[in-house]
C-alpha cells in the first residue's frame, strides 16, 4: 500500500497558525503544491489501491470516499450525488422532479443507466483517476471463486475483510445507511453503491449488502445514503467494449390485434460492456413495445420496432410488424402463412368454426357428417356391422372384413371433411404436414382461450383450441380445455384401426407442454384444422 500524497509537518503547523496564509503540499513525485488557506475546505488522505489478483485486473481503493483510513466509515451518499447531506429523502433527491416521482436523466426506458463522471462521487471527490465500481466489478469482488470474505473487527470497527487469491485484501467497514436524518445500523451491516442503475426499476440502483452472516448483491432506493468504495479508473482496468451488432429473434412478425410476441436481442460481440437497449415503435397505433421487448398489436397496419444500443455505438436492429385481423371481413376461412419450409398454409380456424377459438365440427376419421351422439367402433362408417372389421382404408387383411384390403393410406377427397365442407382447395393435413408444423413452430399455452398458440418461423401466429376427444367414454368430449386432438389424413399402416393425429396438452407441475404426432382410434370424434392445397 502507498499514499498518493501526504502533508508535511510544516503545512500542518501553518494550517493551525493564525498568521499562516498558505499550505504547502509535497507529493510523492517530488512536486510541491501551494494552496491558499481560505480555499482549502478539508484535507483527506487517499491511501492508494490494492491489486486483489482479480481476473479483470480491477484495482480497489483501500478506503471509502470521505474516509482517512480503511476503518473509517467515510461519507454516505445518495446514488448519483457527489456530496453528503443532512437529510436523505425523495423530495431532495438528485435527478428527480415532481417530488421524486419523475427521473430526468437516469432511467431504464431510454435514459442513462450508468453514472456519468460528473455524477460519480468517487470521480468528483478523488479525481478522474477514480470511479464508483460497476455491478459487474462488485460481483467479481464477492465471487467466492476469486475472493474470500470474512466478518471481523478491525481497530474496533466491524466490517468485511475481502481477501484475494494473492493474499492481498481490503476492509469494508459496516457503515450502515442514512434515511431521513438518521444514520442507521452502523456496525451491523454495510451497503455500498455501484454506478449501475437497476435494470427493472428506475427508482433503484445496484449495490452490495453485507452483515455478519453473508455478502450479496442487492438493489436499493436511490434516495438513501450509502457508502462508496472506488476503483481505479484506467483503460487497462476498465475496458469499454462497444456493441458492433444486434440480432433479433424475429425480423418480421405477423400478429392479430391484441396479440403479443416477445422480441429478444443477441449482441455482437458477446462480451460487449453495455448491453442495455432502447425499444421504440414507429407507430404506436399499430403496435407498441415494452421496455423489455414485448410487442403488443393494436390495430391493422404495419410498423417498425427498433432495438437500439444505449452504449453510444449507434447500433440498432429492426423488426417489421404486420397486424391483421383473424379473417378479413369476418369471412372464414382464410390462409395463414407461417413461413413453413414446404410453403403449406394453414386455415385460421377449424372446419365448421366461425372463429379461431371455436372447436367446430367433430367427426370420425374419414367421415364428413357433423357431431354424433356416440363415438364408437359400433357406429363407425367404415366397418361391417356383423364382424366389426374395416371396409375401407385397410392395408392388412386381418383388419378387413372377410380379408378385405384396398391399400389406401390417405383420405380420398370425398371422405375428407375439409374438402367436403370448404371445397377442393382445402384438405385435412397429412402426417408429414403436421410433423412439419411441430418441428418448425414455437408454441405456448393460451390459458385464457384454452388452447395452443403457435408461432411460425416468420412470426405469424395460429391458435388451436383444446377441444379434447369425443369417445364412447365421454361422448361430449374428454379433456376439453386441457388437450387438443386433430385428425390428419394419414392412416396408421401398422394398426389400421388407428389414424395419425396432431396432439397437444397443457403443462402441469410434472410435465411441460406436449405437442406431437400421435395415434388415435379412427372411430373417435375429433376436429379438423385444414390446410390449403
Amino acid at each position: 500500500m502507498k499514499k498518493t500524497f501526504f502533508l508535511i509537518m510544516l503545512a500542518m503547523m501553518m494550517a493551525t497558525s493564525a498568521m499562516a496564509q498558505k499550505m504547502v503540499v509535497k507529493t510523492t513525485d517530488k512536486q510541491t503544491v501551494m494552496y491558499d488557506i481560505p480555499n482549502v475546505e478539508s484535507v483527506s488522505f487517499v491511501d492508494g489501491y490494492v491489486d486483489l489478483g482479480l481476473p479483470s485486473g480491477t484495482l480497489w481503493a483501500t478506503m471509502n470516499v470521505g474516509a482517512n483510513s480503511p476503518e473509517e466509515y467515510g461519507d454516505l451518499f445518495a446514488w448519483g450525488e457527489t456530496e453528503p447531506k443532512s437529510e436523505y429523502a425523495w423530495n431532495n433527491c438528485f435527478d428527480t422532479e415532481d417530488n421524486g416521482s419523475t427521473f430526468k436523466t437516469y432511467y431504464n426506458d431510454g435514459g442513462l443507466t450508468e453514472l456519468l463522471p460528473e455524477d460519480d462521487a468517487a470521480t468528483a471527490n478523488w479525481g478522474e483517476g477514480w470511479q464508483m465500481p460497476s455491478m459487474e466489478q462488485f460481483q467479481e469482488l464477492i465471487d467466492p471463486n476469486y475472493t474470500t470474505t470474512v466478518w471481523m473487527e478491525q481497530k474496533g470497527v466491524y466490517g468485511r475483510m475481502v481477501i484475494g487469491k494473492n493474499s492481498q485484501y481490503i476492509f469494508l467497514p459496516a457503515a450502515g445507511y442514512f434515511w431521513g436524518t438518521s444514520h442507521n445500523s452502523a456496525g451491523s451491516y454495510g451497503q455500498y453503491w455501484s454506478r449501475s442503475l437497476n435494470a427493472s426499476t428506475s427508482s433503484y440502483a445496484e449495490n452490495i449488502f453485507f452483515d455478519s452472516g453473508s455478502i450479496s448483491r442487492l438493489y436499493s432506493s436511490r434516495a438513501m445514503g450509502r457508502s462508496i468504495r472506488p476503483v481505479v479508473c484506467e483503460s487497462k482496468q476498465i475496458q469499454i467494449i462497444p456493441v458492433t451488432g444486434i440480432v433479433l429473434n424475429y425480423s418480421t412478425l405477423s400478429l392479430q390485434p391484441d396479440g403479443t410476441k416477445q422480441l429478444t436481442a443477441t449482441f455482437e460481440p458477446e462480451d460487449a460492456s453495455n448491453k442495455a437497449v432502447k425499444w421504440t415503435t414507429s407507430d404506436a397505433s399499430v403496435a407498441t413495445v415494452s421496455t423489455d421487448g414485448l410487442v403488443t398489436a393494436k390495430a391493422e397496419g404495419t410498423c417498425t420496432i427498433t432495438c437500439s444500443a444505449k452504449d453510444g455505438s449507434g447500433v440498432k436492429a429492426e423488426c417489421q410488424v404486420t397486424v391483421v385481423h383473424s379473417c378479413p371481413d369476418e369471412n372464414h376461412p382464410h390462409m395463414i402463412d407461417l413461413g413453413l419450409p414446404s410453403g403449406t398454409k394453414w386455415a385460421c380456424c377449424n372446419v365448421g368454426a366461425s372463429t379461431p377459438e371455436e372447436i367446430g365440427y367433430i367427426t370420425q376419421w374419414g367421415a364428413t357428417s357433423e357431431s354424433r351422439l356416440e363415438y364408437s367402433i359400433g357406429n363407425y362408417i367404415y366397418k361391417n356391422h356383423d364382424t366389426r372389421k374395416l371396409t375401407k382404408y385397410c392395408t392388412h387383411s386381418e383388419y378387413g372384413h372377410n380379408g378385405f384390403t384396398d391399400g389406401l393410406t390417405e383420405l380420398l377427397p370425398e371422405d375428407d371433411a375439409a374438402t367436403f365442407h370448404w371445397g377442393d382447395q382445402w384438405r385435412t393435413p397429412s402426417a408429414e404436414q403436421i410433423e412439419e408444423l411441430v418441428n418448425n413452430c414455437s408454441y405456448e399455452w393460451g390459458e385464457q382461450d384454452k388452447g395452443l398458440l403457435l408461432t411460425g418461423p416468420n412470426g405469424a401466429q395460429m391458435f388451436l383450441p383444446a377441444g379434447g376427444v369425443c369417445d364412447d367414454i365421454v361422448p361430449a368430449g374428454r379433456n376439453k380445455g386441457e388437450a387438443g386432438y386433430y385428425w390428419s389424413s394419414s392412416l396408421d399402416t401398422d394398426d389400421n384401426y388407428n389414424a395419425r393425429i396432431l396432439y397437444f396438452r397443457k403443462p402441469n407441475d410434472y410435465y411441460p407442454i406436449t405437442f406431437s404426432l400421435k395415434l388415435n382410434p379412427r372411430y373417435d370424434g375429433l376436429p379438423v384444422r385444414a390446410v390449403r392445397k
